[in-house]
């Protein structure tokens, strides 16, 4: 996906990057620094992701007398997506334990869909509406 938009190893390449028979005045980055570049991107990735559904959840826990999703169709949904987009999330952070940056994002640009799809379920399904989620539905619409 980098590759095909022009960015070739990824967002943040070695700059002077030329054949080994050049010399450059422009200095390499150390790994130290791609690393932090690239986990900075990724976990700004990831808090796009979350912030959707930890919002729809903790609009939720307000009401505690009810449970999310009465009818069993809704929660079935909600239970299915909640596994793709907990899968995706995992296989995401399993690729940052591999250094593997590029396809961290891309899963994780991949559960965007999960979040948006997952946040309108709980919202459908939540038994007390909040002010929050109402105005933002209907300006959806």
């Amino acid at each position: 996906l980098l590759t095909t938009a022009g960015l070739g190893a990824g967002p943040f390449p070695n700059p002077g990057g030329g054949g080994s028979r050049e010399v450059s005045d422009t200095p390499r980055w150390s790994f130290a620094d791609i690393d932090a570049r690239w986990r900075a991107a990724v976990m700004a990735e990831c808090d796009a992701v979350f912030e959707p559904v930890a919002k729809e959840l903790s609009a939720a826990a307000e009401c505690p007398d009810q449970r999310l999703g009465s009818s069993t169709s809704s929660s079935l949904d909600i239970i299915r997506r909640w596994n793709v987009y907990k899968f995706k999330i995992d296989r995401a952070f399993r690729f940052i334990g591999q250094l593997s940056f590029d396809n961290a994002l891309t899963l994780l640009r991949s559960a965007q869909h999960d979040t948006r799809a997952l946040a309108q379920l709980i919202a459908d399904a939540r038994p007390c509406p909040s002010s929050s989620s109402a105005s933002s539905s209907a300006s959806s619409s």
